[in-house]
């Protein structure tokens, strides 16, 4: 294991050696997201936001003006929701399956790296046009399917992906690792399932350079990789992208 760690180690000094010299425009999409939906929640009092997935903590609790908004974290796992006490409320659901929540009656519905776990993004997608009142938005942010590390996420057993975290990325444990599907998760095929339920698409952002980081301890793969995001970057070739952003609005009633 001594000779695997010091081959490891080497590969790692060149892919961070390399990346310090690579420079790239720094990925804020995640501050992109906070701030988009911390505006929209500041914007008018008493509103009503559902975070899906909502797990332990929520990222942009602590910038939403006090009384803003009631917030309720969903998540299907209690002993997660248990701990989550950045929130007003928590609802225990199978998000995919069913919202806990009356006909039109959310402002706002949000997630972070949510959606790719569901097995059925359209199930959630219908409930979601559902409980989301006209003229209330949803903002949703995800790793795209058609990525390098989505698909070796999706190819490894569930098993053997853990372990592999766990070891070459110890910080992971207990975050990352979770099964994902990543159904219909990548730009056009959101976009157009959002469109056919009703939501107009108000904006979208991208980031690129997700799957290399993944790669540092093996240099080549992690060159190879830097390459293949770069161009995708240049293009601006949005089904490519390794995180979307998206941004929609259910129209309100004539």
């Amino acid at each position: 294991m001594g000779a695997v760690q010091a081959f490891l180690a080497a590969n790692r000094r060149l892919s961070l050696a390399a990346a310090r010299l690579w420079p790239r425009r720094p990925d804020r999409l995640h501050l992109r997201y906070c701030q988009t939906v911390v505006q929209t929640i500041n914007r008018r009092p008493d509103q009503l936001v559902a975070d899906v997935g909502g797990g332990k903590t929520l990222s942009y609790a602590q910038y939403v003006t006090p009384g803003s908004a009631h917030i309720v974290a969903v998540d299907i796992s209690e002993t997660e929701l248990s701990a989550n006490e950045s929130v007003a409320e928590t609802r225990v659901a199978d998000i995919s399956r069913h919202l806990p929540f009356d006909d039109a009656e959310v402002d706002m519905l949000t997630s972070s790296s949510v959606l790719e776990h569901l097995p059925d993004l359209g199930g959630f997608l219908d409930e979601a046009a559902r409980v989301v009142k006209p003229g209330g938005v949803m903002v949703h942010i995800f790793p795209s399917r058609l990525t390098p590390f989505a698909t070796m996420n999706r190819a490894l057993p569930e098993r053997l992906k853990r372990w592999l975290l766990v070891r070459l990325f110890p910080e992971t444990e207990g975050l990352c690792g979770f099964p994902a599907f990543y159904d219909r998760c990548y730009y056009a095929a959101f976009v157009s399932e959002c469109e056919r339920r009703g939501f107009r698409i108000e904006s979208v952002g991208t980031a690129y350079y997700g799957s290399s980081p993944y790669f540092v301890h093996l240099f080549p793969l992690f060159l190879a990789l830097r390459l293949w995001e770069a161009g995708a970057s240049a293009l601006g070739a949005r089904n490519l992208a390794s995180t979307i952003m998206i941004e929609a609005q259910k129209p309100s009633r004539n």
